[in-house]
């Protein structure tokens, strides 16, 4: 067994570990009443992450190694051209087309919208500008 999931707390018969530091369930039986023995009633609310704003973009860019300063305002330039997503109160919200697209991308092209694969494709490229490779093997590639 690889990985003992559910067998970590619940074993059959058989499985059942000698060490007393073990703590097991029980065996049940059907129909069988429990008893609750304390329950702690808490409320949590998550908070989504906050919306990109265009230094945030930037930044996140950046730290992917996605594009360089002189494409940037390109970048988001497209993505409001586009209708990917709407600037409201200096933040990005995202608009259905945009979800629509970024889903189809994620399902079908997940291997050329990765990050890291745009990120190596940024660095061949710096490679290609500072002639250190040649274009065609990076095609090729």
């Amino acid at each position: 067994v690889k990985f003992l999931g559910y067998r970590k707390v619940v074993f059959l018969e058989k499985e059942i570990p000698s060490n007393k530091d073990t703590k097991t369930l029980p065996p049940l039986t059907k129909n069988q009443v429990l008893e609750l023995i304390e329950l702690i009633p808490q409320q949590h609310f998550t908070k989504p992450p906050p919306r990109y704003t265009e230094a945030s973009l930037v930044k996140t860019l950046e730290e992917y190694g996605i594009g360089r300063p002189s494409t940037y305002a390109a970048i988001i330039s497209v993505l409001q051209e586009r209708d990917y997503v709407r600037l409201e109160s200096r933040k990005f919200i995202p608009q259905e087309i945009g979800m629509v697209v970024n889903k189809l991308l994620k399902d079908h092209f997940s291997q050329y919208v990765d990050y890291q694969f745009t990120a190596r494709i940024e660095e061949e490229l710096d490679d290609i500008a500072r002639g250190e490779v040649g274009w065609k093997p990076a095609v090729q590639n």
